[in-house]
């Protein structure tokens, strides 16, 4: 005679909200009965494919202040009266009490549950650096915490690059991984940042609940389920959508997807964003660990540089003192603070490349602005009354790495401190230097405005310290060739090959 049992075993109302007489009990707070009920079934409250009714009583069931809902008895032979409604209303409490005990129950249950979900959540996250992997895992539990048939991932495009700043707007939205009844699928699938639900969460900040997909959506753009109904295999009813941020930025979206029509509450919301703040928080931490890993490997090759630097300038070192030692051999008649002055100075010579390579972090530099620093630096250096100085640079943007740098500083610093020394004209101290690249070698022209190299010196037959440590560089260091003439005043030409890699190292040659 129970009207659930009569509608069937286990199956819940079609309507969730109490109507027609069913819900004439609740709203009256007290018992009713009526052996002549309303014929159809919309006047009774219950679904259409009810079996008929042909008397009717029921009593409220109500927790406090407020209505569970209500206790019917129908169908009795002879109908129902007074006496019948005082026995259902005596046993009401008592149903009452077992309601809340099993409501209770099921609280604790989903709670514990819930708990679960969360914990095992974060500690999958804890042990996970790869960020698909962190979205696999929070999709995973997202449908094991709801039961839900599928969850997915929207990403704003580039946001998980690090070239998105607080403000900028996105212009696309990826969806990257689905998850469904079989196993996780890697997609690419797009659509505009302002369209869908996943725009609209995007946009706004906060999460949205849609109970029913084949309503109305509140959001502007395509029909939301037909993006990823192929894929799941199901048609996609509810929705729940939450925020993934990224650094306190919005960089996606995380939903769960249901083939049912439900309704989430803002508990549902709260475990959902839960769950979005963990994978959020893991990727942030996977970004840092992946730019800890990249900084460590610079900074040992930046330590292995420098070692390296280091025991080159100690060797070159070495090398000039044995150079000094051997014009002393050879008879050169130079005074010895003289020859002192000339070693302090290529020894300074080579702190101030190591300056300037240490500034640039060790990174290839352009052949001009090399030498626009070695020049300032051997100008600054210089006692000579005369400050008239000046460098014209005539330069294609060629690059040459670390190592060419060093040892290019090094000739520029030695033209340079000749030219301090034996270049000065009638205007003071003019140098030209251009730079070009020619059948892939770098070529540099270096000139001054003084009286020349003398003729012994383009002879070969005098060669000081200075031009016996081009020589060696050039050739030895750089794999070059070089030479020496006079054009108004002393020009040196050096030329060593040019690096592939580097800007201006390969394709059309460089011509003023």
């Amino acid at each position: 005679d129970v009207v659930s049992e009569a509608s069937g075993a286990g199956r819940p109302p079609a309507e969730p909200a109490f109507h027609g007489m069913c819900g004439y009990v609740p709203g009256l707070r007290r018992g009713y009965y009526s052996n002549e009920p309303p014929a159809d079934a919309e006047g009774l409250g219950l679904p259409a494919d009810h079996p008929p009714i042909t008397c009717f009583l029921g009593v409220p069931l109500i927790r406090g202040e407020q209505p569970l809902g209500l206790l019917v008895v129908a169908n009795r032979e002879g109908g129902y009266g007074p006496e019948q409604l005082e026995d259902l209303e005596a046993l009401a409490p008592a149903v009452v009490q077992a309601l809340e005990k099993k409501l209770a129950e099921e609280a604790l249950l989903r709670r514990t549950h819930e708990l679960e979900v969360l914990n095992r959540t974060n500690q999958r996250l804890a042990g996970s650096l790869e960020t698909e992997d962190i979205l696999d895992v929070a999709l995973e539990e997202l449908c094991s915490l709801f039961g839900a048939a599928g969850a997915a991932t929207w990403l704003v495009e580039g946001a998980l690059d690090g070239d998105r700043g607080p403000d900028t707007r996105p212009d696309a939205l990826v969806c990257r991984r689905l998850r469904g009844p079989g196993p996780a699928l890697t997609l690419d699938l797009r659509q505009r940042a302002g369209d869908g639900l996943a725009g609209w969460v995007v946009g706004h900040g906060c999460s949205l609940a849609v109970p029913d997909v084949a309503a109305e959506l509140p959001v502007p753009g395509p029909l939301y389920p037909t993006l990823l109904t192929a894929h799941l295999g199901i048609d996609v009813r509810a929705v729940l959508s939450v925020p993934l941020r990224l650094k306190s930025t919005v960089a996606g979206v995380l939903q769960v997807l249901d083939a049912r029509s439900r309704g989430f509450d803002a508990r549902d919301q709260s475990l959902a964003e839960s769950i979005a703040a963990a994978a959020g928080s893991a990727i942030d931490r996977a970004h840092l660990y992946e730019q800890a890993r990249r900084d460590a490997i610079v900074r040992d090759t930046l330590l292995r540089e420098v070692n390296h630097r280091v025991k080159n300038n100690l060797s070159a070192i070495l090398g000039l003192v044995h150079a000094e030692g051997r014009r002393t051999r050879e008879g050169d008649k130079l005074h010895p603070q003289e020859m002192l002055d000339d070693l302090a100075a290529r020894v300074g010579s080579l702190a101030t490349v190591h300056a300037i390579l240490s500034a640039s972090g060790w990174r290839p530099l352009e052949v001009g602005e090399l030498a626009r620093e070695v020049f300032a630096a051997a100008a600054l250096s210089s006692d000579s009354d005369d400050r008239r100085m000046a460098l014209d640079v005539n330069a294609a943007p060629i690059q040459v790495d670390p190592e060419q740098a060093h040892q290019l500083a090094l000739v520029l610093g030695e033209l340079t401190t000749n030219a301090l020394k034996y270049g000065r004209g009638d205007q003071g101290l003019q140098v030209a230097l251009h730079v070009s690249l020619e059948d892939g070698q770098v070529c540099l022209v270096y000139r001054d405005g003084g009286p020349g190299y003398p003729p012994a010196v383009l002879a070969g037959h005098d060669r000081s310290v200075g031009l016996w440590l081009i020589d060696n560089i050039v050739r030895t260091s750089l794999r070059g060739h070089w030479s020496m003439s006079n054009d108004g005043g002393a020009v040196t030409r050096v030329c060593f090959p040019a690096n592939p890699g580097l800007r201006g190292g390969k394709g059309i040659e460089w011509r003023d």
